[in-house]
């Protein structure tokens, strides 16, 4: 009864709003890793985002959300790295195991939104599923 109804709401939930970072090469390795978690190092001007689940109705406004937080220097995550504000934004994709139409919608909407600041939204580590 309400222990399974609990168990759904955490699911939704979890789904809705995953767990996501900016991401810095650690020194010496050609790693990356969240510069929350670890001391990195980033280039400058270059934001890596990594989002851990795929793109979907479900969580695509959070999706954007934390983009656009990575864009104006204003994610969690920024705190680490002085909130600099970056010129390019790149999403990698390892985490991301398929993509509906609704988030592919919000992709090019950042791509478009992002580009009017001058800012450029790229991709990378895509499986080929979701290319």
């Amino acid at each position: 009864g309400v222990g399974v109804g609990f168990s759904l709401l955490l699911v939704i939930h979890r789904a809705s709003r995953p767990y996501n970072a900016i991401l810095g090469r650690i020194p010496g390795t050609m790693t990356y890793r969240s510069v929350r978690r670890y001391t990195t190092v980033q280039v400058e001007k270059v934001k890596i985002f990594r989002f851990d689940a795929s793109l979907n109705f479900v969580n695509r406004a959070y999706f954007e959300e934390c983009v656009l937080k990575v864009a104006t220097g204003k994610h969690v995550h920024s705190k680490v790295d002085n909130g600099a504000v970056p010129e390019i934004i790149i999403i990698q994709c390892t985490s991301i195991n398929g993509i509906d139409t609704s988030a592919l919608k919000t992709i090019t909407k950042l791509v478009k939104l992002l580009k009017k600041r001058n800012i450029l939204l790229l991709l990378c580590s895509a499986k080929w599923d979701i290319r």
